[in-house]
Protein backbone atom coordinates (compact mmCIF):
# COMPACT_ATOMS: atom_id res chain seq x y z
CA UNK A 1 0.00 0.00 0.00
CA UNK A 2 1.45 3.27 -1.01
CA UNK A 3 1.85 6.07 1.69
CA UNK A 4 -1.21 8.55 2.49
CA UNK A 5 0.29 11.53 2.79
CA UNK A 6 -2.85 13.16 4.03
CA UNK A 7 -2.89 10.75 6.98
CA UNK A 8 0.94 11.34 7.44
CA UNK A 9 0.42 15.08 7.25
CA UNK A 10 -2.54 14.75 10.29
CA UNK A 11 -0.21 12.84 12.69
CA UNK A 12 2.16 15.66 11.97
CA UNK A 13 -0.09 18.08 13.13
CA UNK A 14 -1.04 16.54 15.57
CA UNK A 15 2.16 15.27 17.27
CA UNK A 16 4.90 18.18 15.79
CA UNK A 17 5.68 22.05 17.12
CA UNK A 18 8.11 24.21 15.34
CA UNK A 19 10.28 26.74 16.23
CA UNK A 20 12.20 28.76 14.69
CA UNK A 21 16.18 29.05 15.71
CA UNK A 22 17.38 32.20 15.77
CA UNK A 23 16.19 35.38 15.73
CA UNK A 24 12.96 36.48 13.91
CA UNK A 25 14.26 38.69 11.51
CA UNK A 26 17.51 38.64 9.14
CA UNK A 27 18.56 41.74 6.90
CA UNK A 28 21.29 40.91 4.65
CA UNK A 29 22.02 37.69 6.35
CA UNK A 30 22.74 40.02 9.86
CA UNK A 31 19.82 39.50 12.72
CA UNK A 32 17.63 42.92 13.49
CA UNK A 33 15.29 43.86 15.72
CA UNK A 34 13.32 45.83 13.16
CA UNK A 35 14.38 47.09 9.61
CA UNK A 36 16.78 49.43 8.71
CA UNK A 37 16.50 51.96 4.89
CA UNK A 38 18.46 49.95 2.42
CA UNK A 39 22.01 50.92 2.26
CA UNK A 40 22.10 50.65 -1.70
CA UNK A 41 21.56 47.93 -4.45
CA UNK A 42 19.32 45.32 -3.17
CA UNK A 43 18.34 44.48 0.38
CA UNK A 44 17.19 40.92 1.38
CA UNK A 45 14.95 40.27 4.80
CA UNK A 46 14.03 37.07 5.84
CA UNK A 47 11.04 37.08 8.55
CA UNK A 48 11.02 33.32 9.97
CA UNK A 49 7.21 33.80 11.87
CA UNK A 50 8.07 30.47 14.16
CA UNK A 51 8.24 31.24 17.93
CA UNK A 52 11.24 31.25 19.67
CA UNK A 53 12.06 27.80 21.50
CA UNK A 54 10.72 28.01 24.93
CA UNK A 55 13.28 27.10 27.63
CA UNK A 56 13.52 23.78 28.55
CA UNK A 57 12.02 22.55 25.73
CA UNK A 58 13.07 19.15 24.36
CA UNK A 59 13.56 19.40 20.61
CA UNK A 60 14.84 17.69 17.65
CA UNK A 61 17.51 20.35 15.53
CA UNK A 62 16.53 19.92 11.85
CA UNK A 63 18.77 22.67 10.74
CA UNK A 64 16.25 25.46 9.67
CA UNK A 65 14.25 24.46 12.48
CA UNK A 66 13.63 23.00 15.87
CA UNK A 67 10.90 20.19 16.26
CA UNK A 68 9.37 19.69 19.42
CA UNK A 69 7.50 16.18 19.62
CA UNK A 70 4.24 15.79 21.51
CA UNK A 71 5.10 13.55 25.03
CA UNK A 72 1.97 11.43 23.73
CA UNK A 73 3.85 10.24 20.20
CA UNK A 74 4.18 6.64 20.76
CA UNK A 75 0.14 6.18 20.96
CA UNK A 76 0.49 7.47 17.18
CA UNK A 77 3.39 5.11 16.13
CA UNK A 78 1.38 2.40 14.79
CA UNK A 79 -0.77 5.14 12.60
CA UNK A 80 1.77 6.30 11.06
CA UNK A 81 3.37 3.05 10.25
CA UNK A 82 0.20 2.37 8.42
CA UNK A 83 -0.26 5.92 7.11
CA UNK A 84 3.69 5.11 5.66
CA UNK A 85 2.67 1.72 4.26
CA UNK A 86 5.24 0.30 1.68
CA UNK A 87 7.35 3.35 1.77
CA UNK A 88 6.26 4.61 -1.51
CA UNK A 89 4.74 8.05 -2.03
CA UNK A 90 2.84 7.83 -5.58
CA UNK A 91 2.98 11.89 -6.35
CA UNK A 92 6.29 11.54 -7.25
CA UNK A 93 7.53 8.21 -6.61
CA UNK A 94 9.85 8.91 -3.34
CA UNK A 95 10.54 5.40 -1.05
CA UNK A 96 11.69 5.54 2.04
CA UNK A 97 13.96 2.86 2.30
CA UNK A 98 16.15 4.46 -0.13
CA UNK A 99 16.94 7.21 2.45
CA UNK A 100 15.19 10.14 0.67
CA UNK A 101 16.15 13.98 1.38
CA UNK A 102 13.87 16.79 3.13
CA UNK A 103 13.09 18.12 -0.60
CA UNK A 104 12.18 14.72 -1.86
CA UNK A 105 9.71 14.31 0.85
CA UNK A 106 8.62 18.15 0.96
CA UNK A 107 7.51 17.00 -2.32
CA UNK A 108 5.25 14.58 -1.54
CA UNK A 109 4.22 16.32 2.03
CA UNK A 110 3.36 19.42 0.07
CA UNK A 111 5.87 21.61 2.01
CA UNK A 112 9.75 21.46 3.28
CA UNK A 113 8.55 22.20 6.87
CA UNK A 114 6.18 19.16 6.98
CA UNK A 115 9.07 16.84 5.56
CA UNK A 116 11.47 18.42 8.34
CA UNK A 117 8.27 17.52 10.34
CA UNK A 118 7.71 13.60 9.12
CA UNK A 119 11.40 13.15 9.63
CA UNK A 120 11.70 14.36 13.37
CA UNK A 121 9.01 12.26 14.10
CA UNK A 122 9.70 9.08 12.42
CA UNK A 123 13.18 9.79 14.28
CA UNK A 124 12.14 10.05 17.88
CA UNK A 125 9.67 6.73 17.23
CA UNK A 126 12.94 4.79 15.78
CA UNK A 127 11.56 4.33 12.37
CA UNK A 128 14.59 5.70 11.29
CA UNK A 129 18.09 7.43 11.89
CA UNK A 130 18.40 11.16 10.52
CA UNK A 131 21.75 11.87 8.92
CA UNK A 132 22.63 15.59 9.07
CA UNK A 133 25.35 18.24 8.39
CA UNK A 134 26.28 17.99 12.02
CA UNK A 135 25.87 14.34 12.66
CA UNK A 136 28.69 13.74 10.23
CA UNK A 137 31.03 17.04 11.51
CA UNK A 138 30.15 19.75 9.12
CA UNK A 139 31.55 23.04 10.75
CA UNK A 140 29.15 25.91 11.61
CA UNK A 141 29.57 27.83 8.18
CA UNK A 142 29.15 24.60 6.30
CA UNK A 143 26.00 22.95 8.00
CA UNK A 144 23.90 25.84 5.83
CA UNK A 145 25.41 25.42 3.11
CA UNK A 146 24.71 21.30 2.79
CA UNK A 147 21.18 22.13 3.87
CA UNK A 148 20.65 23.81 1.37
CA UNK A 149 21.89 21.51 -0.98
CA UNK A 150 19.61 18.92 0.39
CA UNK A 151 22.02 17.30 2.71
CA UNK A 152 19.40 16.22 5.77
CA UNK A 153 17.89 12.60 5.01
CA UNK A 154 15.91 9.68 6.51
CA UNK A 155 18.06 6.82 6.43
CA UNK A 156 16.82 2.94 7.45
CA UNK A 157 13.22 2.79 6.89
CA UNK A 158 11.91 -0.99 6.55
CA UNK A 159 8.66 -1.49 5.52
CA UNK A 160 6.51 -3.75 7.96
Amino acid sequence: MAADVSEIRRIVELTTTVYRKGAALYQDGMPVESLMPPHGGLNVVESFGYPPIPDGADVIDMVAIAVEIDEHVENYKSELVSAIGDGVFEEYGSELSTGPHYIHLGAELGSQEYALRFMALGSKLDLWKLMRPQDIGASSGMIDRMFGAGFLYAIGWQPV
